[in-house]
C-alpha cells in the first residue's frame, strides 16, 4: 500500500493560447482543471501502474472540492484533512510554439489545529498498515509550516514500521 501525502495541494489549471501577447488580452484556445501538487502526482502515476494508492493531504473551498473529486474520478482514495484556507491554483500557459509558463500559488497557510489534525490522520493510517505501507511525502509546504516538517512525519513512519520517502521539501 502506498501513502502519497500533501500538505500544499492543487488544482492544476492548464491554458493553452495559440500566439501570447504579453501585456494584452488573450484568448485561451483551451482550458482545463486537473488534481495537481507532487503528491497527487505520484499518486495518479502510482493508479496509473496499477497500484491503490491512498493520497491524505489538506483541502479547502471549492478548489479542495474539486481536487477530491478529481482524484475519486481517477479512482484513487482519498483521506481529506479540512482546511479554513482554500486549496491553492496552480496556472500552466502552454504556448503553441511551444513555451511553458507556470504560475504557482502559495497556498493557504496551516494553523496549528489543522496539523495537529493531519499527525492524527497520518497515526491513525499508520495503525491500520500493521506495517505494509510506503509512505511518499512530496511537494511544497505551505506558509507557516517549518522547513523541516517531512522530518517529524518520516520518524513516526518508522516508528510504526513503515518505509518513507520523502523529497525535500520548498515553503511557497
Amino acid at each position: 500500500m502506498f501513502l502519497c501525502m500533501s500538505l500544499n495541494p492543487a488544482i492544476d489549471k492548464l491554458v493553452r493560447l495559440q500566439h501570447p501577447n504579453r501585456g494584452h488580452v488573450n484568448r485561451a484556445m483551451e482550458a482545463t482543471e486537473a488534481p495537481g501538487g507532487k503528491a497527487a502526482n505520484v499518486a495518479m502515476v502510482l493508479r496509473t501502474l496499477g497500484a491503490d494508492p491512498l493520497w491524505m493531504g489538506f483541502t479547502g473551498g471549492r478548489t479542495g472540492s474539486a481536487l477530491v473529486e478529481g482524484l475519486q474520478e481517477l479512482s484513487i482514495r482519498v483521506e481529506a484533512v479540512p482546511t479554513a484556507s482554500a486549496t491553492r491554483m496552480n496556472m500552466e500557459i502552454l504556448e503553441n510554439e511551444g513555451g511553458v509558463t507556470e504560475i504557482l500559488e502559495p497556498g493557504g497557510a496551516s494553523k496549528a489545529e489543522e496539523l495537529r489534525t493531519l499527525e492524527e490522520a497520518y497515526k491513525s493510517t499508520l495503525r491500520k498498515s500493521a506495517g505494509k505501507m510506503t509512505v511518499i511525502l512530496s511537494g511544497s509546504l505551505p506558509p507557516g509550516v517549518p522547513e523541516d516538517y517531512y522530518r517529524p512525519l518520516i520518524e513516526l513512519g518508522h516508528q510504526f514500521g513503515v518505509a518513507c520517502l520523502g523529497t525535500p521539501a520548498v515553503n511557497h
